[in-house]
């Protein structure tokens, strides 16, 4: 049985912020709009393949932050995580 990942995604602006992290091959940082890439790109890295992440949305957040359509879609978190 995989690992999983739960996570929220809430409806305000989400503004980049530099995180800096103690993960299993050292101090990391970056700089990411969502706390959920930084989680999943640092600390799942050695995950199996039936492992699986799920982000809760409610129907505001879905719509600001989560959906690529419309504007600023570049940066939606679905995209981010190539969804």
């Amino acid at each position: 049985m995989g690992k999983k990942f739960l996570s929220f995604l809430g409806a305000n602006e989400c503004k980049p912020a530099e995180y800096i992290i103690e993960t299993p091959f050292g101090i990391e940082e970056e700089k990411s709009r969502y706390t959920q890439v930084v989680l999943l790109e640092k600390l799942c890295k050695s995950w199996e393949e039936d492992s699986k992440g799920y982000i809760f949305v409610t129907d505001e957040a879905r719509a600001k932050n989560w959906d690529d359509s419309g504007k600023n879609s570049d940066t939606r978190l679905k995209k981010r995580l190539k969804c």
